[in-house]
């Protein structure tokens, strides 16, 4: 309630951060995930970019819950289905790629986390439509321990590194595991929300995909860096080699001018 000119610019600005940004993000996500999945399916060796690929097609999916704005009731547990399946990959991924980023391998915790990820799915499918907000609360919020290890294994590499590259990790998930938690907490605890911030669960702002857009730019950039740098070392390694080659071939013309001398 207020003057019109004041209600449409607050309706304009929460257009936009709630509807347009996710619409952005998902054609957003559809062509950097095409392109990088097409680089990982050309160079299989280079896990880091399909981590990254698969991460990018699991947040456009999930974020097409923000995007969609009615689903027909007969497809709605099928839809709530393939919106668990997105964010609990989204999360497993991430953690996979902190972990590769950090030089951590452990296929028994990888393994863990696959297992992790497809129980939320196959929970909802055996639970049906009425199960659905016990397995979303319990299930999702087993998700936010996996956030809080992804951080430790990134200022784990941080430490190991030490690199300023490295340091930017932590700090992004850090915001989009807090970002996260309350995103739960407004769907699932609205109780407390109003104890810590009066009046901020009744707006209904979630911020997970505002956050996760900024931690797959991060990773994108990282990646980018990193691509860049490859290409800077084959160029002088190319550089070094072009002139081992111009040394040994004037060493042999050296010797074979002094050979000639000696005959």
């Amino acid at each position: 309630i207020g003057p019109l000119v004041a209600l449409n610019e607050a309706n304009d600005r929460r257009e936009f951060w709630v509807r347009t940004t996710p619409q952005l993000t998902v054609l957003a996500c559809l062509i950097v995930s095409a392109f990088v999945l097409f680089i990982w399916w050309r160079r299989p060796r280079e896990v880091l970019y399909g981590l990254f690929g698969l991460a990018t097609v699991f947040w456009g999916i999930r974020t097409l819950t923000f995007v969609i704005e009615a689903v027909p009731v007969e497809r709605w547990h099928l839809w709530r289905l393939v919106y668990l399946a997105a964010t609990g990959g989204f999360v497993v991924v991430m953690a996979l790629f902190a972990m590769r980023f950090a030089g951590l391998r452990h296929r028994g915790l990888e393994y863990a986390l696959a297992a992790y990820w497809l129980i939320g799915p196959a929970w909802l499918l055996l639970a049906g439509p009425a199960g659905e907000p016990l397995v979303n609360r319990v299930w999702s919020g087993g998700l936010i321990p996996i956030g809080s290890g992804i951080i430790a294994v990134s200022f784990w590499a941080v430490w190991r590194q030490r690199t300023w590259a490295s340091a930017v990790m932590p700090i992004v998930l850090t915001l989009a595991t807090l970002a996260g938690v309350h995103d739960y907490l407004i769907a699932w605890d609205t109780a407390l929300v109003e104890r810590l911030l009066p009046g901020w669960s009744g707006h209904r702002l979630f911020m997970l995909h505002h956050a996760a857009n900024l931690l797959l730019l991060t990773m994108g950039a990282l990646l980018s860096l990193r691509f860049t740098r490859a290409l800077a070392s084959l160029e002088q390694l190319n550089a070094s080699l072009e002139s081992r080659v111009a040394d040994r071939e004037r060493t042999l013309s050296e010797n074979y001018l002094r050979l000639a001398a000696l005959e």
